[in-house]
């Protein structure tokens, strides 16, 4: 290894700066493991080189200066460096946008390596006053150098209490690379999260999805926020951590919210022999690595994370989030010329757009482009495929464009029966929130008039308590709908049923990646739960089976689903576990395995299918596996380096950048994971080992009860 030291040397987007007649420029050190430690790359004058380093250093930076002239000389050239190498880092950490100027901040992933982080960027208009129920407009531009190292207000929710606000459609990006990368080369892969929740809550929030596992694997990590509840119609968030080496970290806030500061400092060591020790420590950063989150903050060595209030990274990533508007606020049914359906989608299809337009500036891929979330997130990203506006089809050994390339949902899916409801449906739960509401005409134009001057903080806490045809399978009261005309909305999301759409072989088909925890249904049981099972069993059929309550079809088919998990027993505590797979297969598992099958119908592009099954502190029920994805406020205890948990984290981490740089799923953990096949349907199951298993013989008899109650509806 030499450090650099060359009077010729021009740094790639740095500015060279002068203190006196002295010029110092340097670059970020990526390149070169382990070393964790910036690459310096002064223009001496003659009289003083740097001689090549030990070949034994590897715990420090330290390259011995050859004293040609006075110490005095050397100590004035140590001292301007401090300066310099600080005033660079504070100068350099802007990026230059359509909309203006945004100063960012420096941090580290958990092994050490440095990122960059731009959080709270506006990606649209505040849908505040005239812009409520709005689709997402332009985002606003500003005067001077805007503040990007904190996040930005997260959408409307209940957490506890009200909080949040509706001004909360902010991107965060996370980049283990420098702003200003120019060769098209050099651009590392994008992820952007889209954050769980219900539609209801969530947002980017590193505190939630750090990037500290992904950004070590070079990506770009972004997030955001969107409308969420009524005030969006479905509040989608994605809160996704990744983080890579070489990874750049984009989050936002799809209205929904996000903190997002970062701290570095500069430690200097003087020797007496001359030695220089130069190290940059970096909260929630990596070597090399840009952190960009809207909500959401994540740290990668060398990566780029983007998400939608999630974060996840990868070797040579980025990685973006952002918030988006749900609930009532981002998804109200209200059949109104002046409502637009599905805004909490559409905050993220603007965040998407966004991401395309900007995210070259700082050193993430446009056209590698990987979206993934969880739940209602892994649900938007399957609505992204059935979108026209989005959508974008794959051709083997061809580049393509389009605002993504390649996607992943984790345990959730638009067929999963929370995930839609029809118009008409949506319509009465609409009318039914402005009852609770205390106003009771039954005038659309009247009603649009009186929810446009409610209070947010209202809305929100009215709309948990609007109730659903169905319980069970059915707990969302806004979320995605139909849209038949456009009407204030602009371009149409969904101008069919998911089911429709998925039918016709008319959506996007991307690499795609699928799977679910396999106790998903884990969740606090209700005092009156076991009597509802034993006396009202229909009431936990999914709706979309068309069955109308109190029918012989009806009837007999609760009864068949009833004896297939409880057989003869009364169900109880003592057999609640039968009740875990009873939720785990009607909330998530059929949703997720149905989707497969139509994407198998008109197959040209790879499909992935996974199982999460490993238990350690946390277990295998719905969302556990993003403890093992992103670093967040809930992680108390250092891990052992040995331990079983610590392998899942590497695991999941190199399994999901991998499949954002194009890479053969199982390099680096010598075990293949092939896509799915009609004539070879396999899963990976993610445990204390990994192994591949026949999907056709997973839960044989349970999945044949519901292949046979769903045959009439996919067919």
């Amino acid at each position: 290894m030499t450090c650099l030291a060359r009077r010729d040397t021009a740094v790639t987007g740095q500015k060279p700066l002068t203190l006196s007649s002295l010029p110092i420029t340097f670059t970020v050190y990526k390149n070169h493991p382990p070393y964790i430690w910036p690459e310096c790359s002064v223009r001496l004058p003659s009289e003083l080189k740097m001689a090549d380093c030990p070949e034994e250093s590897s715990a420090t930076f330290s390259c011995r200066l050859n004293l040609v002239s006075e110490m005095s000389a050397l100590l004035s050239l140590l001292a301007a460096t401090l300066v310099l190498v600080a005033n660079v880092y504070s100068q350099d950490l802007t990026v230059e946008l359509d909309q203006g100027i945004i100063q960012g901040s420096v941090g580290s992933t958990v092994s050490g390596v440095t990122f960059y982080s731009f959080l709270g960027i506006p990606y649209a208009q505040p849908p505040v006053g005239e812009l409520r129920f709005k689709a997402p407009q332009e985002a606003p531009s500003w005067e001077g150098v805007r503040d990007a190292s904190t996040v930005g207000s997260n959408c409307v929710q209940v957490e506890g209490s009200v909080e949040g606000s509706e001004d909360c459609l902010f991107i965060n990006v996370y980049t283990p690379q420098l702003p200003g990368v120019k060769d098209a080369c050099s651009l590392l892969p994008v992820m952007v999260w889209i954050h769980g929740g219900g539609l209801i809550s969530g947002s980017g929030d590193p505190s939630l999805y750090g990037p500290g596992y992904l950004l070590d694997r070079e990506i770009v990590f972004v997030t955001f926020n969107y409308r969420l509840g009524a005030l969006g119609t479905v509040l989608v968030t994605f809160n996704y951590l990744l983080g890579a080496l070489g990874t750049v970290l984009v989050t936002f806030n799809y209205r929904l919210g996000a903190l997002g500061t970062v701290l570095f400092t500069f430690n200097y060591l003087f020797g007496a022999l001359g030695t220089v020790l130069v190290t940059f420590n970096y909260l929630f950063g990596a070597l090399g690595t840009v952190l960009v989150t809207f909500n959401y903050l994540l740290g990668v060595l060398g990566t780029v994370l983007i998400t939608f209030n999630y974060l996840f990274g990868a070797l040579g990533n980025i990685l973006v989030t952002f918030n988006y508007l749900f609930g009532a606020l981002g998804f109200l049914g209200l059949s109104h010329s002046e409502v637009s359906l599905n805004n909490g989608l559409k905050d993220q299809r603007a965040a998407l757009r966004w991401v395309q337009q900007n995210i070259e500036r700082f050193g993430g891929d446009p056209a590698r482009t990987t979206i993934f979330g969880e739940s209602s997130g892994a649900a938007s990203v399957e609505y992204f495929m059935l979108s026209p506006s989005t959508s974008v089809n794959f051709i083997p050994c061809c580049v393509f464009t389009g605002l993504f390339q390649r996607a992943i949902s984790q345990s959730g899916s638009v067929l999963n029966p929370w995930a839609y409801v029809d118009t008409t449906s949506a319509q009465i739960r609409a009318r039914q929130l402005t009852r609770l509401l205390g106003y009771t005409a039954e005038d659309n134009d009247d009603i649009y008039n009186f929810l446009m001057g409610a209070s947010a903080e209202n809305i929100t806490l009215q709309q948990s308590n609007v109730t659903t045809e169905r319980r069970a399978s059915e707990s969302l009261a806004f979320v995605p709908t139909v849209e038949r005309e456009t009407g204030s909305g602009g371009e149409v999301f969904l101008p069919a049923t998911p089911l429709e759409i998925l039918k016709s072989g008319n959506f996007t088909r991307v690499p795609y990646i699928t799977g679910f925890c396999s106790a998903e249904g884990k969740a606090t049981i209700p005092p009156n739960t076991w009597d509802q099972v034993n006396n009202d069993f229909e009431g936990f059929l999914p709706y979309d089976l068309n069955l109308t309550i109190g029918t012989t079809e009806s009837q007999h088919a609760a009864a068949l689903v009833k004896k297939t998990y409880f057989g003869n027993e009364t169900a109880s505590i003592a057999n609640v576990e039968q009740y875990i797979k009873l939720l785990t297969d009607t909330i998530i598992l059929e949703g997720v395995l149905r989707m497969v099958n139509f994407r198998l119908r008109y197959n040209s592009a790879p499909i992935y299918v996974y199982q999460f099954s490993y238990e350690g502190r946390l277990r295998a029920a719905h969302a556990d596996d993003l403890g093992y994805l992103f670093t967040t406020r809930f992680d108390h205890e250092e891990l052992e380096s040995n331990s079983t948990e610590l392998t899942t984290i590497d695991r999941l981490a190199t399994l999901w950048t991998n499949f954002a740089k194009s890479r053969d799923l199982g390099e680096g953990l010598d075990l293949p994971w092939d896509p799915v096949e009609e004539s070879k349907q396999t899963y990976l199951d993610i445990n204390t080992d990994l192994s591949v298993h026949n999907l056709l013989e997973l839960h044989p008899e349970r999945r044949a009860i519901w292949g046979a109650l769903y045959s009439d509806v996919d067919n």
